[in-house]
């Protein structure tokens, strides 16, 4: 969820608060290099706590976590496997199709 405060589209170069953001769920688009590359190192560069990745491509559920030094720790399972997913949630996320 992103809080309701959050402004899109912002100017190039401007600073936007990330404050509240657990977590960024995708799907991949339609250039999922850049979901899987650009996108993934600029959520981690900001400190979005968590990334999570549905890949249709490879068919595999990926959970991008622990953000430092500009990208994530890795976890991924086919999909339709379950996710484990870390505080603040603390659940496992199954059945991903």
């Amino acid at each position: 969820m992103v809080p309701r405060e959050f402004e899109f589209g912002a100017p190039e170069g401007s600073a936007q608060s990330t404050a509240g953001i657990e977590m960024v769920v995708e799907v991949t688009s339609s250039n999922p290099d850049n979901d899987r590359g650009a996108k993934r190192r600029a959520y981690a560069g900001v400190g979005i706590p968590l990334y999570l990745l549905a890949d249709r491509q490879r068919k595999e559920t990926v959970l991008f976590s622990e953000p430092g030094h500009g990208d994530y720790a890795v976890t991924a399972r086919p999909l339709g496997e379950p996710v484990p997913l870390p505080e603040p949630f603390s659940f496992a996320l199954d059945d991903i199709r």
